[in-house]
């Protein structure tokens, strides 16, 4: 069954990272410092959280959403299981 997972990162300015959080998925908070290292990171640690959990990750898709000052910026990546 495919399933996406939607991820929110948003831009700390005092930190220097974006605090990304799973909008669809408890328990999945972790930072990065680019959206493109959130990307990076998020294709190893939602599968690997998912599969602690039991959760199948077949099919997976990533969806994640910048949230700033500015409009936002989305990028999608589909994780072959």
């Amino acid at each position: 069954m495919a399933r996406t997972i939607k991820l929110r990162a948003v831009q700390d300015p005092e930190a220097g990272v974006y605090v990304v959080t799973g909008e669809n998925y408890d328990g999945l908070t972790f930072e990065a410092e680019s959206m493109e290292h959130a990307l990076d990171r998020a294709k190893v640690i939602v599968p690997d959280l998912m599969e602690a959990n039991g959760d199948d990750t077949a099919d997976l898709t990533i969806s994640l959403t910048e949230y700033r000052l500015a409009p936002h910026r989305e990028l999608t990546v589909r994780v072959a299981a």
